[in-house]
Order: C-alpha cells, then structure tokens, then sequence
C-alpha cells in the first residue's frame, strides 16, 4: 500500500516531460543585479532551442520545502521538479535541503570570492560542490530535454563566485550575458517593496527595510562591480553585456546578438515578439513578482522615468555616478 507521499510522487513522475538522455554542456548565466529585467530574460530565453530555464538556481534548496515552483506546485508535485529532485538524490545521496545550500553558500558567497579567484577554497568543499551541481545540471539537462541550462541567479552577496565556480570547479562552459538596468529604475523598483514572487507591495508602498534607498544603489554598485570582474576573469568571448533598456525598445536586434553570443538560434523568440504572442513562464525558482502574473509579454517599464523624484535623482548620481557612468548610462535616460 502506497503512502500519501508517495502517491504525490507517482503523479508527478506521471505528468513528467518525457526524459531524454541530455547531459548539460553549457551554462547560460545572467550576471547582474536583481530588478534588472533577469526574470524576463531567462523566460525569453528559455523558449530558445535546447535551452532549459530555471530562474535562479541558487534559490532551489532554499525554496523546496518552503516555496512553489512558478507552475504553481510545491517542488514534490511539479511535474519538472519532482522528477529533477530524485536524479540528484540518486547521485548525491538522501542530503536535506539545508545541507545543499550549505555545499553552495560556502563557495559561491562573497566571503568565498577571494579563495575561488586564488584557487585556494578547502578541497572538500570544491569536491562537495562539483559533485552535487553537475548532477543538479545534468538532471534538469535530462528532465528538459536540452543541453544548456539557463542560470538567472545573478551576481549578489550570496552568487557573487557562483558564475566562476561553475566554470572552474564544474568543468562546464560558462557563457555570460551581464545585464545591466538604469540604477535609477532599480530604485524606483526598490521602493515598490521587497522584490519576492510572493510579495503584495504596489508602487504606493514604501518598502519595509530599513535605508532602502543606501542598501539598493550600494547593491546595484557592487552586483554589477562584481559582474564586470567576473566578465574580466572569463576565457575571450564568454561574456557579453546587455543593457535592459535596449533588450526591450530593440529586441530584435538584441536577441540577434545573445543567440550569436549563446550559439543558439533565436529567431523563434523574435518571431513571437513580433506577432506580440505571451511567453509562459515555465517551472522556474526564485525570480519576483513578475512571475506571479502568468504568461509574459515584451514591454518597456519607464514608469521611473516620471514618478521618480528628483531628490532620488541627485542622490543615486551622487553615490554611484561614476559606476554609472562606466556602465553606458549618463544622467538623461537610454
């Protein structure tokens, strides 16, 4: 007689894609700072040949057991995940969420990033870590059938080595497309409220962290400071930089240039942008609001341009103006 659990499993393994024998060859990782337009991207993209998108893959073993994935199902039930959950147990062993983020945070955080650029971080974290994310990847690689994975977990405190650790101690190519977002949209962003899938802030709301407003632009600063030396650090050709206000106002154009940067052709993605179709969101973790509202469409968010203040205005040019300045930006919008 089956258990309650194990009738959940049964179905999910049921509903599963059909499984191909894929083994992951190339990471898609979109470096940056979180309200950039990432979510997006990694849904676009996630719609390209042999392209299988996840949302940001560093938030997995955090949101198992206390998120959904963005179908709606908790991880056990989804139909994608369910089955990727098992593979990885089977290569790893029966380890709990908790000791899986820790087998990543350990290496993958800032604290970390001067032992990773030194070839220095403790032999048993390196061992620990290669084997648990080559059987993450080659498992959503099977369970998608695809071969590159997309990896939206960007570049903050806790991600900031997790591009370069997937290169040097995975043994996986690492193609990497920094996205970058106007700071001041970021702000703007940041005053809506914490970005969470689950969160019910509207622009009206002031966020309820404390010096938001320091804690975003010094946030914005280092992210993409830390994006630009990762990019600095890859082979020749593995990074490419995209800045969000072109990516929405001259997709074509944008997309052409990620597939040539990815190798992959994109012109099924245009297409539908052209005919102004929705893209669904697929099974992705972690991520923000913009995946609870189902299928997505292309569209410019300027909103900053007008209702930002000026006070903001001077204070994100004060801070970080000079971060700006080198990422493209100058003090007249895109």
């Amino acid at each position: 007689m089956t258990t309650g659990v194990d009738e959940i499993r049964d179905r999910a393994q049921a509903a599963a894609p059909a499984v191909s024998t894929s083994k992951a060859n190339k990471v898609i990782y979109v470096t940056g700072y979180g309200r950039s337009g990432s979510t997006l991207l990694d849904i676009l993209l996630g719609h390209g040949a042999g392209i299988v998108s996840v949302g940001e893959l560093d938030w997995l073993h955090r949101d198992w057991s206390e998120s959904v994935c963005s179908c709606g199902s908790t991880y056990e039930e989804c139909p994608f995940w369910s089955p990727v959950g098992a593979r990885i147990r089977d290569s790893v062993g029966a380890l709990g969420p908790d000791e899986l983020d820790r087998n990543l945070r350990r290496v993958e955080s800032i604290l970390s990033l001067p032992a990773l650029l030194t070839r220095t971080l403790p032999p048993r974290w390196t061992k620990a870590f290669r084997a648990q994310v080559r059987a993450q990847l080659d498992a959503i690689a099977e369970v998608g059938s695809g071969d590159a994975v997309l990896d939206s977990s960007k570049s903050a405190r806790e991600a900031a080595g997790r591009a370069l650790a997937l290169e040097r101690l995975v043994g996986i190519t690492v193609k990497r497309i920094h996205l970058v977002r106007d700071g001041r949209a970021v702000l703007w962003s940041a005053r809506r409220g914490p970005n969470y899938r689950s969160g019910k802030s509207t622009s009206n709301e002031w966020p309820r962290f404390s010096f938001w407003r320091l804690r975003t632009i010094a946030g914005w600063v280092l992210a993409n400071a830390i994006a630009a030396l990762d990019a600095k650090m890859a082979p020749e050709g593995h990074a490419l930089r995209v800045h969000y206000e072109d990516l929405v106002k001259h997709p074509h154009r944008e997309l052409e240039r990620i597939g040539s940067f990815i190798g992959r052709d994109l012109t099924p993605v245009r297409h539908r942008i052209e005919r102004g179709e929705s893209f669904p969101v697929g099974h992705k973790t972690g991520g923000n609001r913009l995946l609870d509202g189902g299928p997505v469409r292309l569209r410019a968010d300027q909103e900053w341009e007008k209702r930002l203040s000026r006070g903001d205005h001077l204070l994100f040019w004060a801070l970080a103006g000079a971060a700006a300045f080198g990422l493209g930006y100058r003090w007249r919008p895109r």
